[in-house]
């Protein structure tokens, strides 16, 4: 089949995953086609992975033909949802609004439309170095690339040899299946295609949330080409193969969708959040705890809409109570041991591995700066009711990154920088995001915003 049919499978899996969110994102006319387009590619993939383990599993064959018509299905599912709802009033329609405000000046049209051509260039060009480097980076052809190959040679999800039954979730591995089986053959640089567009799909998505909690034009693309020029993210976009870049882009959009809904209260956005946050442990064993970081936020959240209740009081009970089972479990088991991390009491000598790989090195170019000094200057808007549930979510992402780097055995991967660079990966669009949120924020810290 060649091109054409890497392109149709990818088409379908982005049709299917828009259809499937549209109850969710469609609102006639007023939709946001970005937000749509973004969030219905990244969970493309995840549907697409599903359908294809639901086929082998009810012994329809592991084809192209199968998972295609599958995805059809569940396009018209999806599509069929959405009418039936605009037909009960569910949805509201409303006039598109300008991509641009009518009173942007021409120096912020012209730098709107600049950054546009950057951040289209910046994905352009990591999409044609996915498309011509074969499988290159270490853990993508030692630990990812073999499995998929077995898969997709013998059909067989059931058949694998020894080292590469490795437990890791098949996630990647159907992914790259499922472009090869497009392409008609074997080809380890073009199954790997869907990585770059992951990227293009954040940023989509992070323009359509942006705009959707009243950013402006000229903001929203700021903060998409912040998005698109991160070091690390890039590396992973172009160096395509790990399971890392599909877990960051998934939490990031769980994370994003939690955020819009804290500003807006708008309840889809949360049923969006829960939805991105359950799949990013398709991919990684990690996106459990990266999951389940939505839940302090979520719980700050609601009981700030509990009459009469302090919510910081109740989350620092909360803590207690759960560091205090914690240290229980430990006394009971020494040795706590999840996938390849063993957790200890003592705290390892990683400041500086950490500290230069924030401040010193290029990974993540200035995000780190940033977020201390809009700490700095923001701590009050951070604390506010309208953005404690965000800060709790961030801050709970950190405290787990915390914990990993300095109360685990991950110290022993350090030597490269590699694990810590690909467990911050993880958070880093959600808190660009959430810098974001808090600099508008901080200009009317009581502010709410009604959803479009």
């Amino acid at each position: 089949m060649g091109t054409p049919g890497l392109v149709i499978g990818f088409a379908l899996s982005w049709a299917a995953g828009a259809a499937v969110l549209s109850p969710l994102l469609w609102r006639g006319a007023s939709t946001r086609w970005t937000t749509l387009a973004g969030y219905g590619f990244a969970a493309g993939l995840v549907l697409t992975t599903l359908v294809m383990r639901f086929t082998f599993a009810a012994r329809l064959g592991l084809s192209f033909g199968v998972t295609a018509a599958g995805l059809v299905l569940v396009a018209l599912s999806g599509i069929g949802v959405t009418v039936l709802m605009q037909r009960r009033g569910l949805l509201r329609d409303r006039a598109e609004p300008s991509p641009l405000h009518p009173e942007a000046t021409a120096w912020s049209r012209a730098l709107w439309y600049a950054l546009l051509a950057l951040t289209i260039t910046r994905i352009a060009m990591l999409t044609l170095e996915a498309w011509w480097r074969p499988l290159f980076p270490w853990d993508a052809w030692e630990t990812w690339g073999p499995k998929t190959k077995i898969w997709f040679e013998t059909r067989d999800l059931n058949n694998l040899y020894g080292h590469f039954d490795n437990g890791y979730p098949p996630g990647i591995n159907l992914i790259q299946v499922w472009a090869n089986l497009g392409l008609g053959a074997w080809d380890d640089a073009r199954m790997n295609i869907a990585w770059p567009l992951l990227l293009g799909a954040l940023a989509l998505a992070a323009y359509g949330q942006a705009r959707q909690v009243g950013g402006s034009p000229l903001a929203a693309s700021i903060l998409v080409y912040l998005l698109a020029s991160i070091p690390m993210l890039d590396a992973h976009a172009a160096l395509a193969g790990y399971a890392d870049l599909p877990l960051s882009v998934t939490f990031g959009l769980a994370a994003i969708a939690f955020f819009v809904w804290v500003v807006t209260d708008d309840w889809r956005q949360l049923v969006l959040a829960v939805l991105f946050a359950a799949m990013a442990p398709l991919y990684k064993i990690p996106g459990i705890a990266w999951g389940l970081t939505l839940a302090p936020a979520l719980l700050v959240a609601l009981l700030e809409r509990v009459p009469g209740r302090r919510a910081l009081r109740w989350v620092v009970a909360i803590v207690i109570a759960v560091l205090a089972a914690g240290a229980y479990l430990y006394a009971k088991q020494r040795n706590f041991t999840l996938n390849f991390y063993k957790a200890h009491l003592s705290v390892n000598s990683s400041s500086s591995f950490v500290l230069d790989n924030y401040f010193v090195l290029d990974n993540f170019h200035l995000l780190w700066y940033m977020a201390v000094a809009a700490l700095i200057c923001w701590w009050r808007a951070a604390i506010t009711m309208p953005l404690r549930p965000a800060t709790t979510l961030i801050a709970a992402g950190v405290a787990f990154l915390v914990v990993s780097f300095y109360f685990t055995n991950s110290a022993a991967w350090w030597g490269d920088y590699g694990s810590i660079n690909r467990a911050t990966l993880h958070l880093a669009p959600a808190l660009l995001f959430y810098l974001f949120l808090l600099s508008r924020n901080s200009r009317s810290p009581t502010a709410r915003t009604v959803p479009a």
